[in-house]
């Protein structure tokens, strides 16, 4: 895991081909496989390796890839029988095995021995093949397995194959495997994905329909519905080498044209999608499509604006604010949502089943209590809600788990795994899979869960493991990113005082951690001038935290330092360009007020953000107003918050309900009631 500098390089300029709807930009940015950089790959276990070599026939052949009339594509599982979830999983697998080692081999010493990179290749040919002669373009016929982009249920799966597809090209000993067609091939689909993903995800587009305007779905709906489309972003950026490429597709859109090509290639049935689609797409505006509820039809209205020259930015689901086009930052996004519940192991509650009043209980089958309860991160789908109540199910978690982890995964390959924050994410992420992977473990006897106002259950042994690629989500979450402890450094400079202050996470459940922190200092000449260490105790069951600073007071211009603890990867502060000038210091402020629901309650939200070379305890004051400005509710709380870094707040709302005239205003005092820095206030209807 790498210790996180808020200060980082980025890769180095190469071109990648287009196709011809794109306004390519000059600079492209490239990434080298960690092969080639030397890095020691995974202890990929060799059940997941032959796992995800199997459905290279399945793909080559076509079998077994049809979801029936009505499927979202032939890859999303339309129908149980038919589906093929795993393969998608599978692909995006054989992407950070091969990235690592392209040598790997599956099913060594039999007749089908292959290495990972030639099945990747295979399989990513079979899916990017055209459409069965004779399909014509009915939008709910049996298809080829390509992504379609079309949103829904497919969300379940266009991710994982575009982040597949992108670690392919960057990655020669699988590229240089596909002929020049299937090239082509790739960028007709990942330009299409690009297109319905900003359709679909873009901050100023709100929708209520894929886009078939045949089923309802919104984009801030439950993170397994939804998650998908953000990696499908996240592989489009990497695929075409960064945000400024893939704005250029939309720079340049022409939806005859991308129709044309999709037509050309025999993607007719994703063709079809844009025909339905062609004045959303070009005009904008506001469409009200009838979509059913329990058998019954309803009208839904969606918003978007027009294509061309639309930048993709995205809505965060947690408090709205614009997110800029940067993997990381989408997937924190994301993750956030993934992983927000506080742990919990048993929901106890009176539910009529058959007609009969029944006490239920849900939680793990053996009576056990998960040791991550109190803390952040449990996954969403155990404590979420759908039109029956409560929703608790293990099923619904690996819908969300299957993207969720290979797209971290994949950010770490590409190297940006990294920045302000990540260590709150990381220490969520292990929460949340720990937990997930401890309640389902059959020697429990799995987790008795409840959805759609009935009972359901769920185990590691469940038949839709193997459907979901379960056995290879739980390698790379074990062999790639799992790591119990993680640390983040962030740096301000006052004059000749350089301070890096630390946070860190120990969710070893019974030890504390003993660490040192190294500083060490670079004259402008490259030579090691001094290192400065100090010790920190972390407490066992600790979550992301403060837990102080290392100060340097002789930094002069042109000097260099990197964090060393103890055998951890070590971020450089390159060349302290940002540190050459005086940092702003001394300053509180706040921003992203947000209003959270869970259940029947309610909490307030904002972020805060400390410039002070020093850590700041201070009172922060919620007050709610009624439309006519009376005040309704106060709330006050006091926090740390360390120098140089950003966090979060988090206020009790006791009144209910608000309404959307009601304004929330965040607050900073002194001591002597005289303003820190100015308020900042929203109305409910704006959160």
């Amino acid at each position: 895991m790498a210790i996180v500098m808020l200060l980082g390089v980025f890769a180095s300029i190469g071109a990648i081909p287009f196709v011809e709807e794109i306004v390519a930009s000059a600079a492209p940015m490239t990434w080298t496989p960690a092969w080639q950089r030397g890095e020691t790959p995974p202890a990929w276990s060799q059940a997941a390796i032959d796992k995800a070599a199997t459905g290279t026939s399945r793909l080559i052949v076509g079998t077994g890839m049809h979801s029936g009339g009505g499927g979202f594509n032939a890859l999303d599982g339309g129908d149980a029988k038919g589906g093929a979830l795993e393969l998608c999983v599978y692909m995006n697998t054989l992407g950070l095995m091969a990235w690592y080692e392209p040598n790997l081999k599956a099913f060594v010493g039999t007749k089908n021995e292959i290495t990972v990179s030639q099945a990747l290749a295979n399989q990513i040919t079979g899916v990017l093949r055209a459409d069965p002669t004779g399909v014509g373009t009915s939008l709910n016929r049996d298809h080829s397995p390509a992504p379609t982009g079309r949103g829904g249920i497919g969300e379940w799966v266009d991710g994982t194959v575009a982040m597949a597809i992108a670690l392919a090209r960057h990655n020669p000993e699988v590229w240089d495997l596909l002929s020049a067609d299937t090239k082509v091939r790739a960028d007709v689909i990942m330009t299409s994905l690009a297109i319905s993903g900003n359709h679909l995800h873009n901050y100023a587009n709100t929708h209520n329909v894929d886009m078939s305007h045949i089923y309802e779905w919104n984009k801030s709906w439950n993170p397994n519905l939804t998650e998908g489309y953000v990696d499908m972003m996240i592989g489009v950026y990497y695929y075409f080498g960064g945000a400024d490429e893939v704005n250029a597709i939309f720079d340049g859109f022409d939806v005859n044209v991308h129709i044309a090509k999709l037509e050309q290639y025999g993607y007719l049935v994703i063709a079809g999608y844009y025909k339905k689609n062609i004045d959303r797409l070009t005009l904008g505006g506001s469409y009200t499509d009838t979509v059913y509820r329990n058998n019954q039809p309803f009208n839904v209205t969606s918003t978007y604006v027009p294509m061309k020259g639309l930048h993709f930015t995205y809505r965060d689901i947690n408090n709205s604010t614009r997110i800029q086009y940067d993997p990381i930052e989408l997937y924190k996004s994301v993750a956030k949502v993934m992983y927000n519940r506080v742990g919990v192991s048993e929901f106890n509650f009176v539910a009529t089943i058959d007609g009969v009043q029944q006490n239920v209980r849900v939680g793990i089958a053996d009576m056990s209590k998960s040791p991550f309860d109190g803390l952040l991160g449990m996954a969403n789908e155990l404590n979420s809600i759908d039109g029956n109540g409560l929703r608790s199910d293990g099923g619904y978690v690996l819908d969300n788990w299957k993207t969720s982890i290979p797209a971290a995964a994949t950010i770490k390959a590409f190297g940006d795994w990294k920045g302000e924050g990540i260590n709150d994410i990381e220490s969520r992420m292990y929460v949340g899979s720990e937990d997930f992977l401890f309640k389902i473990n059959p020697a429990r006897g799995g987790y008795n869960g409840w959805e759609k106002g009935k009972k359901s259950h769920f185990s590691e042994n469940s038949a839709s493991t193997d459907w979901h690629g379960y056995v290879c989500v739980k390698d790379i979450w074990q062999k790639m990113l799992k790591d119990d402890t993680g640390y983040e450094a962030g740096f301000t400079r006052n004059g000749a005082t350089l301070n890096v202050s630390l946070k860190a996470f120990n969710l070893n459940l019974t030890t504390a951690q003993n660490i040192t922190a190294k500083l060490e200092i670079y004259n402008s000449a490259g030579g090691l001038h001094t290192t400065v260490e100090k010790p920190f105790t972390i407490a066992a069951k600790t979550q992301s935290t403060s837990i102080g600073s290392v100060t340097y007071n002789a930094w002069q211009d042109g000097y260099r330092a990197r964090l060393v603890i103890g055998d951890r990867e070590i971020e450089i502060i390159d060349k302290m360009g940002a540190l050459s000038k005086e940092q702003a210091v001394n300053v509180l402020s706040i921003s992203n007020i947000g209003l959270n629901k869970d259940g029947e309650n309610y909490s307030i939200s904002a972020d805060i953000n400390n410039t002070f070379t020093s850590q700041q305890s201070v009172p922060f004051i919620a007050a709610v107003y009624d439309g006519n400005g009376k005040l309704v509710d106060v709330q006050s709380i006091s926090q740390d918050v360390a120098a140089g870094y950003k966090d979060a707040l988090n206020f009790g709302y006791a009144p209910g309900e608000p309404s959307d005239d009601y304004t929330i205003k965040i607050m900073v005092w002194k001591s002597n009631m005289e303003p820190y820095c100015p308020a900042v206030e929203k109305l409910v209807s704006e959160l």
